[in-house]
Parts: structure tokens; sequence; C-alpha cells
């Protein structure tokens, strides 16, 4: 399990200490830097329990049917999520 924490989240760290060291005139403090990629990881909860809940909605209200089910999904429950 942490192997694969650390598999996912190696880009994340070289992409950073990439543009960290790339830039060379107005660094952003470290501490900064941290608190806005905690905070960006946050935010990825509210938009499952969001895209959850529009799923679990949009299964009430169509009963059977696949296409009109899919065509629900996609352009409401994911369109949604993906495009505040």
């Amino acid at each position: 399990m942490l192997r694969l924490l650390a598999l996912a989240l190696a880009p994340v760290f070289a992409l950073f200490t990439y543009f960290y060291v790339r830039d060379k005139y107005e660094k952003e403090p470290r501490l900064l830097l941290f608190k806005v990629f905690v905070l960006g990881m946050l935010s990825v909860i509210p938009a499952v329990i969001f895209g959850v809940t529009l799923q679990w909605v949009v299964s009430l209200f169509v009963a059977v049917d696949g296409f009109v089910y899919g065509l629900l999904e996609n352009f409401i429950v994911i369109a949604l999520v993906e495009e505040p």
C-alpha cells in the first residue's frame, strides 16, 4: 500500500521540485506551496461526495434503460462534477 502511495506521489514531488528549482526570480515559500498542495488534495473530497450523490439521484429517476442512464450520467453527473 505504501509503495502504491509513493508511486502516486512521485510525479507530484518531481514536478514540484522541477518548477521550484527553475523559478529563478521570486520563489514562493515552501510552506505556502505545501499548503496549496494539501488544500488541492482536500478539494477532491467534496467533488467525490457531490458526484456520488448526483449519480445516486440519477439512478433513482432512471429505472432500467441503460441509454437514458448513460446520457444523464454523462451530461449531468460528470459535467457538473468536472466543470464547476
